[in-house]
């Protein structure tokens, strides 16, 4: 027959713990023990299995079983009374007994006198893993152990470094030796010499040296993409003016000199990562810091004068703008490309109008000679048109038995061609009488002494076209 002695154990136990209840209620307390006498030590370990048992099912000191067993062996196993010092040979016969590890360890960490042990404090503190109350504990087989010291930091560990100063960015590996862990540099991922390309690749051209020490991110970069660079429009200066055409001598009650600042551009520009070689990306040259506009320097663009007397021909005024630096153009790859637009002052600009002397007509039912014409201007009978007469003159017509005559400076081309329809145009001379020169005065005394050329026509007209056209050919 095969003998099996912990089978029979495990068997025994689960008989015993059927019984035990009973075996609580009835056996345990008939056992006597008032007297402590050293014969009932026999019962000692009878009381540790049923005060176990109680402990298994919850049942602590506060139940009146559990605290009867307790009383009894206390009394009749008197050595946890003092001290506790660890003997193995007292702990050997119950070295499978959790309650006498208990008991020891406790009695341990309470102190004496023992009659200060709480089991329920005791027994809680044990299987809720205590902290800070003691360094060690014991094991299931009655020996002790210290507690393992737990590390808060990567740093505190017996096989890693121990400080993290100076080792940014680096990475942890295992040593040479595979004892430990060690920081190292990350594995170089560069090109070890130079490479002179021997053909066009994305943005390497051929006969481009890649130098030695690009990284791959270098690298692809240059073999994926390419710089594009942006172009310039040049800023521009002009100075402009309301004045208009005026006849000489005449005044003009206001008019403003207007200096024309256009700043350029820079065109060419990354959008969403992509480079647009026609999107704006800045100006080329400065914003400005000064206008001086007809000798007057001022911040602003426009200079207004008044009270001015027209001039014959040209009346002209000059002006510039000072400004500063301009941005630093980019590349596609925000790289500066070329130089900024330096700092500066515009070359003089200029801007003009002229001053005219005006051409006339006049109509009248009776003959009209050169020197009548004269009259008529000189006493304000002739319409005055304040526009140029070096091209062809537009004459109100639509006549009716009406004698006609234009006078105009004599500087002006002389008119030799007259059209009023394909049918009614010819030669000047058809209509007019040959052209005379007279000296003329303004109405209003603007002018005086200047020589006019005089038609004058042969006869009366009626003619319902409106207009008759006087040309120079």
């Amino acid at each position: 027959m095969a003998i099996d002695i912990p089978a029979k154990l495990q068997q025994s136990k689960l008989y015993f713990a059927n019984l035990m209840d009973k075996y609580v209620d009835t056996y345990v307390f008939g056992i006597s023990v008032s007297d402590c006498a050293s014969d009932k030590t026999e019962y000692a370990y009878t009381l540790i299995e049923a005060l176990e048992y109680q402990m298994q099912k919850g049942l602590g000191i506060d139940n009146a079983t559990t605290l009867a067993i307790y009383e009894k062996l206390d009394c009749i196993t008197p050595i946890y009374n003092t001290p506790v010092t660890i003997d193995e040979s007292l702990l050997t016969p119950i070295s499978n007994n959790p309650i006498s590890g208990l008991v020891v360890y406790f009695s341990e960490i309470l102190g004496s006198p023992y009659d200060n042990f709480n089991l329920t404090t005791a027994l809680n503190a044990k299987f809720n893993n205590p902290t800070g109350t003691t360094s060690q504990y014991i094991r299931g087989n009655g020996s002790l152990a210290t507690f393992p010291t737990l590390t808060s930091s990567f740093l505190e560990l017996t096989d890693t470094p121990d400080t993290y100063t100076g080792q940014a960015g680096k990475a942890t590996v295992v040593n040479a030796l595979e004892t430990a862990l060690v920081f190292v540099d990350f594995p170089s991922s560069e090109t070890t010499t130079p490479i002179t390309a021997d053909l066009t690749v994305g943005g390497i051209d051929a006969g481009e040296v890649v130098p030695a020490g690009t990284n791959i991110q270098e690298l692809a970069e240059l073999l994926l993409t390419t710089t594009f660079y942006p172009t310039f429009v040049n800023p521009t200066f002009s100075l402009g003016n309301d004045a208009g055409l005026r006849e000489t001598g005449s005044t003009v009650s206001s008019f403003t000199l207007t200096f024309n600042y256009n700043r350029g551009q820079i065109v060419g520009a990354l959008s969403g990562g992509i480079w647009n070689p026609s999107l704006f990306q800045n100006y080329r040259a400065g914003a400005s810091s000064s206008y001086t506009i007809n000798g007057a320097t001022q911040t602003g663009n426009t200079y207004s004068i008044s009270g001015y007397t027209v001039l014959n021909g040209s009346n002209a005024f000059s002006g510039t703008v000072t400004y500063l630096i301009g941005p630093q153009p980019l590349d596609s790859k925000n790289a500066n490309y070329l130089s900024p637009y330096p700092a500066g002052t515009s070359a003089s600009q200029s801007s003009s109008f002229t001053g005219i002397y005006p051409y006339f007509y006049y109509k009248s039912s009776s003959p009209i000679t050169s020197s009548g014409m004269v009259a008529a201007i000189q006493d304000g009978l002739a319409t005055k048109v304040v526009a140029s007469s070096a091209g062809t003159l537009a004459i109100p017509y639509n006549l009716s038995a009406q004698y006609l005559a234009v006078a105009y400076p004599s500087s002006s081309t002389t008119k030799t061609v007259y059209f009023v329809t394909t049918l009614d145009s010819g030669a000047i001379t058809l209509v007019f009488n040959p052209v005379a020169i007279e000296s003329v005065n303004s109405a209003t005394g603007l002018w005086t002494g200047i020589d006019y050329k005089i038609h004058t026509s042969q006869e009366a007209i009626t003619n319902s076209n409106t207009t008759i056209e006087l040309r120079n050919s």
